[in-house]
């Protein structure tokens, strides 16, 4: 996504369901609590900052894909 197209809390949610990653997990790697996580999701509208940091932990958090050693 470009930095004009707008991204709602869902976009971001799907792709951390996508990933295998827990909200706990991602909280974590964010330094903040899994309700948080939980309440960036329901928004409707994610600033590009907050995009932007959530995209970068939930990077450091995947989970492994089937086949690859953890």
């Amino acid at each position: 996504m470009n930095a004009a197209t707008p991204v709602t809390g869902l976009d971001l949610k799907l792709a951390r369901v996508a990933a295998r990653v827990k909200q706990r997990q991602l909280g974590q790697a964010m330094g903040v609590s899994e309700s948080r996580v939980s309440s960036i999701e329901r928004e409707s509208f994610v600033t590009a900052e907050l995009a932007a940091r959530y995209r970068t932990a939930l990077d450091t958090c995947r989970a492994p894909s089937a086949g690859q050693v953890a």
